[in-house]
C-alpha cells in the first residue's frame, strides 16, 4: 500500500510540473505507438539540438519499437537491450548511448557548460523510468 500512495505522489508531483507521462495499459494506449517514429539512418538528426542528444533517444525509441508500446523500464532492461540488439559494431559505451537525456550533461561547444536534461524521460521513487509527452513530441515532428 506503501509503495502505491508513494507512486501515487510521484505522479501528482509531475502533474503540477506540467510533465505528463505515457504509459500504454491495458485499457488505454497513448495515440502515437513507438512504431509511429521514423529513424533514419543517422538518427534523429535534428529533433534534439545535438548529436548526442539524437543517438540517445534513437536508442530509446528502438527500445520501445521493440517492446511495442510505451512503458516503464528500469536502467538495467534498457542496456541489457543495448547490449543485445544494439552494440553490435559500434564502438560507444552505453552511458554515451544514454547521454542526456537522464541526468545533467557536459556541452563542449563553443564556451563549454554543463546542461540540464530535457524533460524526456522522468525517474518515480522506485528507481523507474518513464518517457514523457514531451519526448514522443519532439521524435514524432
Amino acid at each position: 500500500m506503501e509503495a502505491k500512495i508513494r507512486k501515487q505522489k510521484f505522479l501528482e508531483k509531475q502533474i503540477n510540473l506540467g510533465i505528463k507521462l505515457v504509459i500504454d495499459s491495458d485499457k488505454l494506449r497513448y495515440h502515437i505507438r513507438p512504431s509511429d517514429i521514423k529513424i533514419k539512418s543517422g538518427g534523429m538528426i535534428g529533433k534534439f539540438g545535438k548529436a548526442e542528444l539524437e543517438c540517445s533517444a534513437a536508442l530509446l525509441v528502438k527500445f520501445f519499437q521493440a517492446k511495442g508500446k510505451w512503458t516503464g523500464f528500469n536502467i538495467s532492461e534498457l542496456k541489457l537491450f543495448y547490449e543485445t540488439k544494439i552494440q553490435k559494431n559500434i564502438e560507444e559505451t552505453f552511458e554515451e548511448a544514454i547521454f542526456g537525456l537522464f541526468s545533467w550533461w557536459f556541452d563542449d561547444a563553443m564556451h563549454g557548460q554543463w546542461r540540464e536534461p530535457l524533460p524526456c524521460v522522468v525517474q518515480d521513487t522506485d528507481g523507474i523510468f518513464y518517457i514523457t509527452e514531451y519526448f514522443i513530441t519532439r521524435c514524432i515532428q
